[in-house]
């Protein structure tokens, strides 16, 4: 029993031996237990003692259009893969979001907020929830708590039975919602079982409005009632067409399954005919299944169009790309097509990780992504059509492929859908540039009292310019910076293992740096502090140039702190001029100032600094005249 004892002892340090060894990043207490007890490993891959939880759903849900009302009954087989035995069960409910009585981060009108989720019935195990009860059943906020006289032991399973019923306000659209005449996106929308993990146990974190995503890897059955006049569009796949779609419809729809090029399933043409969904009975059910996702939405209206395209990913799986759009929207007779061209991209390029679910569907209304859906807005200019939809596309891949925990790490997954898409919305949009934008957002607010680290978790970070800061611009040009430096080829191949390793599991930022720190060969810590967990400023200053001869020796100073690139541009007496970029790579000899020599080419005049896709607070000592 000594020598067991002993042994014990001794793993233990050698693990928190490992874990501190490496601590140049700060380490929560609570995340530093996770590495202590063998879930996370320093490496950067799951530890040996990962676990998570997961739950099949099936879902019957009942669409009122007129009223905007929807009444839904799901049984819910929740699995408790954790060393813990569970005390209770955390239930989301979203859209208590518009409830009267709760606080949002955006103001709502009052004529648009309603009681919020109207819960009729819930049992566990056979066990019906008495919800007068406060001992049983109790809500706060967005969630709902059961409390379990038949507890959840590790490695069982719980029957959850939940009866509800909500309504979505006309014309009220906060991420999902009714946006035309009966044409609604509903997401947020059914009682979900909260992640349950090894950093916090429950998720108890409500759902203000900002702050987005965080689920389990759920597999889901969900029928959606209709009349028998809308079309339905799904996260996963349509299993029964024939019982939905008329002869001449399910035809085209076939087709474009299919299809290399894009069919028309759903035309006005069709609308005039009035021949385009079975008729027989008043509704319609259409029925979905999905597997192994975070989230299910839906669409329905009795007016979009429909467009429909099949993609073949490198590793040979269909991918049915579908656009379900107004009338009136110009732009989105090309967003099939386009979704196409960014899913292809994504696969074959950058990330080069095969598209890995069997479907997607744009749909028009708002701005926003779901597991094998985006919401968008149709759009004037053509560039934002395709920021905005390869924008919402690469979330596929974060935070839903991946499982991040968007509700404290945001940058986990809009940072890479800021950057991943850089490069083919300068292709697929000549002419337009998204870097600038971040670029100079981190100019506007780094540095003042609004900017806190990136890596403050992000439901705490209540001020939207801050958030959107830290979720968006910040980590997207950290991430371009540190690819441009550290060159595609080992940038890439890092990024892939990072998606090989964590996907349909639950990583955290600490996962992140630590494998692409082994990857790479480097411990690229230095950065991380730098633009994760440290506030700088961007601000570069050209202190001195000396001309010997045919060389320009060019010394920069780091006034703000913040580890940018610094492109240099050299104008010559003869009004030609020649650039260069030296990487972020090179504060990690300095931080405070690179001395850099230049072969000229002529008679320098002038050297400046900058780049529109480069940030910089104070421009004013960006430029160096000869003298």
């Amino acid at each position: 029993m000594k020598i067991i004892k002993f042994t014990i002892i001794i793993l233990f340090l050698s693990v928190f031996a490992s874990v501190n060894s490496q601590e140049s990043l700060k380490i929560p207490l609570n995340i530093k237990k996770a590495f202590e007890k063998g879930t996370r490993s320093t490496d950067g891959k799951p530890g040996p003692n990962y676990w998570q939880n997961y739950a099949n759903y099936t879902i019957n849900i009942e669409a009122n259009p007129i009223l905007g009302k929807f009444y839904g009954e799901e049984t819910i087989e929740y699995f408790n893969n954790s060393p813990d035995t569970l005390y209770e069960i955390v239930i989301r409910l979203y859209q208590d979001l518009i409830k009267t009585s709760n606080t949002r981060n955006w103001e709502i009108p009052k004529e648009y907020l309603t009681d919020g989720v109207n819960i009729h019935y819930i049992s566990v195990n056979g066990k019906q929830i008495d919800l007068k009860s406060s001992r049983e059943f109790t809500r706060q906020g967005t969630n709902a708590f059961v409390n379990l006289s038949n507890h959840i032991f590790p490695s069982t399973s719980a029957n959850i039975v939940i009866k509800w019923d909500f309504i979505v306000p006309k014309n009220l659209s906060v991420r999902m919602g009714h946006y035309f005449e009966n044409t609604y996106h509903i997401a947020y929308w059914y009682p979900q079982i909260s992640v349950y993990d090894d950093i916090d146990g429950w998720d108890k974190i409500n759902y203000s409005g900002t702050v987005e995503f965080y689920g389990d890897f759920n597999n889901y059955d969900v029928k959606v009632k209709v009349p028998n006049n809308f079309a339905v569009w799904a996260t996963g796949l349509l299993q029964n067409p024939g019982e939905v779609l008329s002869k001449n419809i399910l035809e085209k729809f076939n087709k474009a399954k299919l299809s290399d090029e894009v069919v028309n399933i759903i035309t006005k043409e069709d609308y005039a005919s009035g021949k385009i969904f079975r008729d027989e009975g008043k509704y319609n059910f259409w029925h979905f299944k999905a597997e192994n996702v975070t989230d299910f939405a839906f669409s329905i209206s009795d007016r979009f169009l429909w467009d429909g395209v099949n993609y073949k990913t490198p590793d040979g799986r269909d991918v049915f790309i579908s656009a379900a759009y107004r009338e009136s929207a110009k732009d989105f007779y090309q967003v099939a097509k386009l979704s196409k061209e960014v899913i292809k991209r994504l696969s074959e390029r950058f990330p080069g990780i095969p598209y890995p679910y069997p479907a997607m569907t744009a749909f028009n209304g708002g701005g926003m992504e779901f597991p094998m859906m985006i919401n968008d807005a149709s759009e004037e200019r053509w560039a934002s059509t395709v920021h905005l939809t390869s924008h919402e596309i690469t979330h596929t891949y974060f935070p839903f492929y991946m499982g991040t925990n968007e509700k404290k790490y945001a940058f986990m997954d809009e940072g890479w859908a800021v950057m991943i898409p850089f490069g083919m919305q300068m292709e697929l949009a000549p002419g337009y540039d998204p870097r600038i934008r971040p670029a100079s957002q981190i100019s506007l607010y780094a540095g003042t009292e609004y900017d806190v680290p990136v890596i403050t978790p992000s439901n705490i970070v209540t001020y939207y310019s801050t958030y959107r800061n830290n979720a968006y611009n910040k980590p997207g040009m950290a991430y371009y910076y540190l690819r441009e430096a550290l060159g595609k080829s080992v940038f890439d191949i890092a990024l892939k293992m990072y998606i090989k390793t964590w996907n349909s599991k639950h990583p955290i930022p600490y996962d992140f740096f630590n494998i692409f720190n082994k990857e790479t060969g480097m411990n690229l810590d230095w950065y991380w502090q730098n633009w994760f967990f440290e506030v700088h400023y961007a601000d570069l200053a050209i202190e001195k140039v000396n001309v010997n001869n045919d060389i320009a020796e060019i010394e920069i100073r780091n006034r703000g702190g913040l580890f940018i690139p610094v492109h240099l541009v050299l104008k010559y007496e003869d009004g030609s001029f020649e650039e260069k970029t030296i990487p972020v790579t090179e504060w990690q000899k300095s931080k405070e100032k690179i001395k850099t020599n230049i072969i000229l080419d002529g008679v320098l005049k002038s050297v400046s600094l900058g780049a529109s896709w480069i940030p910089e607070s104070f421009p004013g000592d960006n430029e160096y005249i000869i003298k």
